[in-house]
Formats: C-alpha cells, structure tokens, sequence
C-alpha cells in the first residue's frame, strides 16, 4: 500500500474531525452564554422555590441537573479551547463526558419526577413511568459504556485547539441511542398531557399554561434536535451531529430546571383545591389554612 496514500487519508481524517471539534466549540460557547444568562435571570426565583424546599430529593434532582450540566460545559470548554493541555488529559476528558452522561439522566429523572408528582392516584401511571425510567437508565449506561469504548482519540499533531480529536465514532449505534431517545421523550410528553388532563380537572388551566409555556416548547425543540442527530447519526453526518450536541443538552437543561420552578411558583400563587395542591407535593409552605384565607 502506498505510504503517500495511506499519509494523506490520515492528514484527511484529520483535518474533517479538527473541522468537526472546532465547530463544535464554537456553538457550545455560544449556548454556554445563554445558559449563564438563563441563570442568572432564574437564579432569585430558583433560591426562593428551591433553596428554601424541605423536600431533599426535589434539591437533589434538581442541583444535580442544574449544576452537574453547567460544570460539564464549563470542564469541556476549558479542555477543547485550551491548546497546551498534555496528552495526559484524555481523564479529563473522558471526566467530561461522563459528567454529560449525568446530566442527561439527572434531566430526564427531573421530568419524571415532574409527571409523578401530577399523577398521585394513578397507580399504572407510576409503574409505567418507573419502569421507563430504569429501562432509559440501563440503556443510557450500556450505550455510553460502548461509545466511550469505541471511540478512540488522537493528539492534534498541531498543538492548536481542540488538542483532543476523537476518531472511529460509532455513528450508527449513536443514531440509534438518539432514536430510542426520540421514542422516549414522546411517550414522555403524551404521559403529562394526558395526566394532566384528566387527573386534575380544576387544574388545567394553570398545568396546561405551565406545560405550555415552560415546558412544551423545549420538549419540541428536543425531539426536533434528537430526530436530527438521530439521522445524522445513522447516515453518518458527523458535522450535524456533533454541531447539535450541546444544543440538545442545553435545551434538555432548560425544560427539566425551568419547568419545575414554573409549577412550584404556579402551586404557590394559585387558590387551588388544598387536597389537589398538597397532592401535587411542589407547593413549598403552603398550606389548606393560608388557601381559604
């Protein structure tokens, strides 16, 4: 086999994957600021509903969400622009992608969380949306386990940012972990809206309105961006689907965090039924007396 030829295939997978990893930085920092911003805009309201809660499993969930994705952006942007980190920091690296992998799941178990909460009495309902849940988590394990494996990474040859560059990405199995993703966030939306329906008859209103406003829209925009990525994925577009990862991750941040704060501040304002608001278990120091009052 000629040596030239076998050189300037290399030099060509090179070039294609600091193309792919430099566009790809380039609309992470971007959707970093408009997570900080989204923060920092939500940070009163997020210490009045949150900070305050006696409930440890709501903060749990919803600081790992929060604040697990904001310090996977932070550690990946760092990694990617910073052209002197040695080869040594393919950890990091892989730090990063784990702390991204727990970020995903921490942000759908927020929204699951969400849809359980507005299901009390439904029995089936709750086991449906547990067994969901654990069969989304083994699979998200098993996949991120067999991409981490797959995927193999080389130095930049350059020393120019990304020093990292990740080649042999299983782009096929990918494609098919996004779809089970599609398949998910659909069953997902239906539960909640049916739920919320049919549940709470003098709630839909405000549900409907919170869904509506804080929520519906980005579980749109997520099943758009997954059905995307999924595509690119099986055809094996790599510059779409790497370009739409931190979009798909920070929209998924927006919809679980800001969904939550939107019921719970929904919860306290409104003069809701005191058993349907307690059953609800977001409404944070409220009680029946201070709802006839």
């Amino acid at each position: 086999m000629d040596s030239g030829l076998v050189g300037d295939d290399v030099q060509g997978l090179l070039a294609q994957a600091l193309w792919r990893a430099q566009l790809s930085n380039f609309i992470a920092v971007g959707f970093y600021i408009i997570m900080l911003l989204e923060l920092f805009e939500n940070l009163p309201l997020e210490v009045d509903l949150i900070w305050v809660s006696k409930s440890s499993f709501v903060k749990f969930t919803y600081f790992l969400t929060r604040y697990v994705g904001l310090l996977y952006m932070s550690i990946s942007i760092v990694y990617q622009l910073e052209p002197t980190i040695p080869e040594k920091a393919f950890k990091s690296l892989f730090a990063s992608l784990a702390l991204g992998a727990i970020h995903v799941l921490g942000a759908e178990g927020l929204l699951y969380f969400q849809v359980l909460a507005i299901s009390t009495n439904g029995r089936f309902v709750k086991v449906f949306l547990i067994a969901q849940f654990l069969a989304l988590l083994v699979f998200s394990i098993v996949s991120n386990t067999k991409i981490f494996l797959d995927t193999k990474y080389i130095v930049n040859p350059l020393l120019t940012a990304p020093i990292c560059v990740p080649i042999g990405f299983p782009f096929i199995w990918s494609g098919i972990v996004f779809a089970v993703l599609c398949v998910n966030q659909i069953s997902l939306i239906l539960t909640t809206l049916i739920v919320a329906y049919r549940k709470y008859t003098s709630l839909r209103s405000t549900l409907l309105t919170v869904l509506l406003k804080n929520g519906f829209a980005y579980w749109c925009i997520i099943l758009v961006i997954n059905g995307v990525i999924t595509i690119s994925g099986l055809l094996e577009w790599t510059d779409v689907y790497f370009a739409l990862m931190t979009p798909m991750l920070v929209a998924q941040n927006l919809l679980s965090t800001r969904g939550i704060l939107a019921i719970r501040e929904a919860a306290r304002g409104e003069s809701m039924d005191s058993i349907q608001l307690g059953s609800m278990q977001f409404a944070p120091g409220v009680t029946s007396s201070q709802i006839q009052d």
